[in-house]
């Protein structure tokens, strides 16, 4: 086999770009003997993790015949999943009962599979389950879950460990520790997170000016009687 040359066809539609050269040549192939074609293929970053397929025509001369084939040659793109959390609450206020957000943002490239959440939280009550499925988690995405608790202390805790699949189906485990500040009633009261209720004052108001009624009443009948006895008399 004299003058063998392998071009890579369409490599662009797929999302790769061949560094340097998209061709390579050898002058000869034995009988019996191989060699070797190298090319190299930047993946664009749009491409998403999985198996591709990049079409190739092989060219050659036998016995001063040009002979062509085409195939195609697999090529893997793999990633792994980038997997941050988050934790806030809308109102963390000690002794009352409120919402815990846990985000879980993926920046990898790949998409975690199989998601699953469980939190270990120090400084506040479960209301609700420790433990939640997310399911997937697509490149560039996120997803949150909702715990009910109550806040016991002003510095909280938040530890949990999230499981999920990564492209190659390997099961993996990534554990965090992130703080929440949870506020005093006082404090809440300071930055607006809780509103003073009137009603009680109001109520106390009402009962008030009922009594003094009742009692001025009483007093007011009591002149009366006396008045009348007085008028009797004389």
């Amino acid at each position: 086999m004299d003058l063998a040359k392998l071009a890579l066809k369409d490599s662009s539609r797929l999302l790769f770009t061949a560094v340097g050269s998209s061709e390579d040549s050898v002058d000869k192939i034995k009988s019996g003997k191989a060699e070797e074609f190298f090319f190299t293929l930047r993946a664009s970053s749009e491409i998403i993790p999985g198996e591709y397929s990049i079409p190739y025509e092989l060219s050659y001369y036998e016995k001063d015949s040009k002979k062509i084939k085409t195939g195609s040659i697999g090529v893997v793109v793999a990633s792994n999943p980038l997997l941050e959390a988050e934790v806030y609450s809308d109102k963390p206020i000690v002794g009352k009962e409120g919402k815990l957000n846990i985000k879980i943002v993926n920046k990898g490239l790949a998409d975690a599979r199989f998601v699953s959440l469980r939190i270990f939280p120090d400084g506040l009550n479960l209301l609700s389950s420790d433990s939640a499925y997310i399911g997937t988690i697509s490149s560039d995405d996120f997803e949150t879950e909702t715990f009910d608790v109550i806040f016991k202390t002003q510095d909280a805790l938040i530890s949990g460990i999230v499981e999920y699949k990564d492209f190659n189906n390997n099961l993996l485990k990534q554990n965090f520790n992130l703080p929440l500040q949870v506020y005093s009633v006082q404090k809440a009261y300071e930055l607006g997170m809780l509103k003073k209720s009137y009603i009680p004052y109001y109520i106390g108001g009402a009962l008030l000016i009922i009594v003094l009624w009742l009692i001025w009443r009483s007093i007011s009948k009591r002149r009366k009687l006396r008045r009348s006895m007085q008028a009797q008399e004389g």
